[in-house]
């Protein structure tokens, strides 16, 4: 009777053994698409970063390029329009201090417009005033040349 009661049990091992090797492939299955759900995910947020880089890249580029242009520029230029179109985008991207610089930086590139402006009105009646000056040094300095010149070229 013990050599049956072992046939038996064996025979159960043998049924046993097919679902035990499916599930030991399917654990191992599951195992490589987790580490390859893993790896998606790290190229997924790689992908992500590289793409807010390039966006906030162009917004750093065209900040730059429209503080650049102010700041060569020798006539009063007030901020691009293109750079205050990207307030919403720089919210979007870098958040509430960062637009907040920009919307900072475009007022002081208005005030320094407005000061370029007065400078240069200014500078340009001060330039009249001594233009004038000197007009009337030269024109009393050239009766005296004349009033020196006459007598001599008279003896």
């Amino acid at each position: 009777m013990t050599d049956c009661n072992q046939v038996n049990w064996c025979l159960e091992i043998l049924k046993v053994m097919p679902t035990f090797i499916v599930g030991c492939i399917a654990a191992h299955i599951s195992w490589q698409q987790s580490k390859t759900a893993k790896e998606q995910s790290q190229i997924a947020k790689a992908k992500l970063n590289l793409d807010l880089f390039n966006r906030r890249l162009a917004i750093f580029e065209e900040t730059w390029s429209a503080a650049s242009s102010v700041m060569r520029s020798n006539e009063p230029v007030p901020p691009p329009v293109s750079m205050t179109n990207l307030y919403p985008e720089a919210y979007f991207l870098f958040g509430s201090d960062v637009e907040e610089y920009m919307k900072e930086l475009a007022k002081k590139m208005t005030e320094l417009s407005i000061i370029r402006q007065i400078t240069i009105k200014i500078t340009s009646r001060l330039l009249i005033r001594s233009l004038h000056r000197v007009s009337l040094k030269v024109g009393s300095a050239a009766q005296l040349w004349r009033g020196f010149v006459k007598p001599l070229v008279l003896t």
